[in-house]
């Protein structure tokens, strides 16, 4: 059921939508399948403007995408000339950052709070920062784990790791070869 927001003016209705579904991945971590954070206004949160989607192994469109309730008759335009008329902006998978790097529910208050359309609390910037944090700590994890390879090349790259040592009988060659140089 969606949650009512606090905007800046009771006459204003806007809800909040949140949906996830979970499973245990092969490491037995707890992994996101899918989720969705949908705004919409209306006197029930029955007029949906947006909505961020993650679906994980999605083949047809990016896992991580934007709709949006919308027209506009250029686009409308376009989709008929390329034979695919009837799918108007509402339809759109817009990419939002992929299976690690895709927006949090942290982002999606912020925008609301900046463009002022929902009342920031005391606070709220810290709260969603430390969300925002923990939940884009957790992404790195993953994306690390996938690929400690290049998180190694990149740590030393970055100087945070001393150069592969050499083993002792590439020491040997190297000093032979200053001695002749």
């Amino acid at each position: 059921a969606p949650i009512q927001l606090l905007t800046p003016d009771a006459a204003a209705r806007c809800w909040l939508t949140v949906a996830c579904r979970l499973y245990k991945d092969e490491r037995d971590y707890l992994t996101v399948l899918s989720s969705t954070f949908m705004i919409s206004t209306g006197e029930r949160g029955e007029h949906e403007l947006f909505h961020y989607d993650y679906e994980r192994g999605k083949p047809s469109y990016t896992e991580a995408h934007l709709q949006v309730a919308a027209e506009n008759a250029r686009l409308d335009e376009l989709m008929a000339i390329v034979g695919r008329k009837g799918r108007t902006l509402r339809h759109l998978h817009l990419p939002v950052g992929g299976r690690r790097f895709r927006p949090c529910l942290e982002d999606v208050l912020e925008l609301l709070i900046h463009e002022r359309i929902v009342a920031p609390v005391d606070g709220w910037l810290e709260r969603l920062n430390a969300g925002r944090e923990r939940f884009r700590n957790i992404q790195l994890k993953a994306a690390i784990a996938k690929n400690p390879d290049l998180a190694i090349e990149a740590l030393r790259e970055a100087g945070q790791l001393p150069e592969q040592r050499r083993t002792r009988r590439q020491s040997q060659r190297g000093q032979r070869r200053r001695r002749w140089s």
